[in-house]
């Protein structure tokens, strides 16, 4: 990944930096268990339903607290206006507008993983079809 930026619906800037491939590994193992493996690489898509299947994961997730996290972990590695989000300002950056932290959340997904699955959906190849 390089360093990606974008604007929000709402013409908000934003800005990810590129992250390691240590810490994109990381991260990737702890947003798919979070949100799921097939919701992920949906997400990373970037297009019309990337929002709708955040938002679908945090609402019938079976543990709110670790897929909250999950979401929260990435959206604090975002810049945005200028002003880094960090965990203590998130409240006060996204209690208004709490779609605005899905829709960050999805660009950062994207910005990371989106190459990593240019090919196509994953599948455990050592499993019988």
């Amino acid at each position: 990944m390089k360093d990606y930026h974008a604007v929000l619906k709402d013409g908000t800037e934003i800005f990810v930096a590129q992250w390691s491939a240590s810490v994109a590994f990381m991260n990737l193992g702890k947003v798919c268990k979070a949100f799921g493996k097939a919701r992920v690489e949906a997400i990373a898509k970037l297009d019309e339903y990337s929002i709708n299947n955040a938002k679908a994961s945090l609402m019938d997730t079976e543990d709110a607290e670790k897929t909250y996290a999950a979401m929260q972990h990435f959206v604090c590695t975002i810049g945005m206006d200028g002003k880094r989000v960090l965990p203590n300002n998130f409240d006060d950056m996204f209690s208004e507008d709490m779609s605005k932290a899905v829709e960050i959340f999805t660009h950062v997904v994207h910005a990371v993983y989106s190459d990593f699955f240019e090919q196509g959906l994953t599948e455990d190849s050592s499993q019988p079809s």
